[in-house]
C-alpha cells in the first residue's frame, strides 16, 4: 500500500512539472528493487534436469570437451541396481551463448560442424540394447540455448528440449516408442576428455 501511494503522489507531482523545469528527484526505496535475471544460475553448479516423458528423470549430468575446447557434449546416464539403464547425450554443443537447433546424428559421418545432435539409448546388463532412438525428424522444436559460458572457469549453463524416435525393429519389451525430453536444464562444468 505504501508503494502504491508513493507511486500516485511520484505521478501527480511529474504531472505538474512544466517542460522547462529541472528533472525532480524521487528517492528510490532499496527494498523495491529486483535483482537482475542474468544474475541468478537456473539450477546450482553441477546438477541437471529434465522431464522424460513428463516425468522428472533423476540420472547425473557430465559434460565433457568434444575433440577439442570449442565444443562440448553433454552426457546423462542412469542404470538401476538390476542392470537396466538408459542413457542420453547432446553432442558437438558450442562453447559460446546462442540458441541451437538440434539435428539427427549420422553415426557413419563425423561431421563436427557445432550444431548439436542428440542419442538415448536403453540398454539391459551394460551390452544388450533394448531401445535406441534418434531426433524426430518432423518435428522442428528441438533447442538447446548456452545462456551462460564461462571461459576461465569452464562451466556452462542452458536449456534444452528434444524429442526421439525409436529406431529398432525390434526392441526390448517395455521400452517406450517415443521419448519426449523436456524443460531441460543444466550448470555443469566442463571436463577435459
Amino acid at each position: 500500500m505504501k508503494n502504491i501511494i508513493f507511486i500516485i503522489a511520484a505521478l501527480s507531482i511529474l504531472a505538474n512539472c512544466e517542460k522547462n523545469q529541472s528533472p525532480i528527484d524521487i528517492p528510490v526505496d532499496p527494498n523495491d528493487t529486483i535483482p537482475s535475471v542474468t544474475d541468478t544460475p537456473i539450477i546450482q553448479l553441477g546438477k541437471g534436469y529434465v522431464l522424460k516423458n513428463g516425468v522428472v528423470w533423476n540420472a547425473p549430468f557430465e559434460a565433457w570437451f568434444y575433440h577439442s575446447d570449442s565444443v562440448f557434449q553433454i552426457w546423462v546416464e542412469h542404470v538401476n541396481s538390476n542392470l537396466y539403464g538408459e542413457h542420453f547425450f547432446l553432442q558437438d554443443i558450442p562453447c559460446k551463448k546462442g540458441r541451437y537447433p538440434v539435428e539427427l546424428r549420422r553415426v557413419l559421418i563425423n561431421h563436427r560442424n557445432q550444431i548439436p545432435d542428440a542419442n538415448f539409448a536403453i540398454f539391459q546388463d551394460f551390452d544388450q540394447g533394448m531401445g535406441m532412438y534418434e531426433i524426430d525428424t518432423t518435428r522442428t522444436d528441438h533447442f538447446l540455448e548456452i545462456l551462460r559460458y564461462d571461459w576461465e572457469e569452464k562451466t556452462v549453463e542452458g536449456k534444452f528440449q528434444v524429442f526421439l524416435r525409436q529406431t529398432l525393429t525390434s526392441p526390448g519389451p517395455g521400452v517406450p516408442d517415443y521419448i519426449s525430453l523436456t524443460e531441460g536444464k543444466f550448470h555443469l562444468k566442463i571436463k577435459e576428455p
